[in-house]
């Protein structure tokens, strides 16, 4: 139960993260706040895919 809430607190943490640099992105750029979270977060997911990928690639390998 504590690896959930450890997640669980680690993606809102970098939730909050990934919405205030996009929010800093959008009033630099000029951008639409929308768009540039959208944009963060697909690009959040991707590398969170990646990064699970290569985990449970070693995970098989070194088992």
């Amino acid at each position: 139960m504590k690896k959930i809430y450890g997640y669980l607190l680690l993606n809102s943490t970098l939730l909050s993260v990934l919405l205030g640099i996009c929010y800093a992105i959008s009033i630099q750029e000029s951008l639409p706040f929308l768009k540039v979270f959208l944009l963060g977060l697909l690009l959040w997911i991707i590398v969170g895919i990646l990064f699970w990928l290569i985990d449970f690639s070693l995970k098989l390998i070194f088992s």
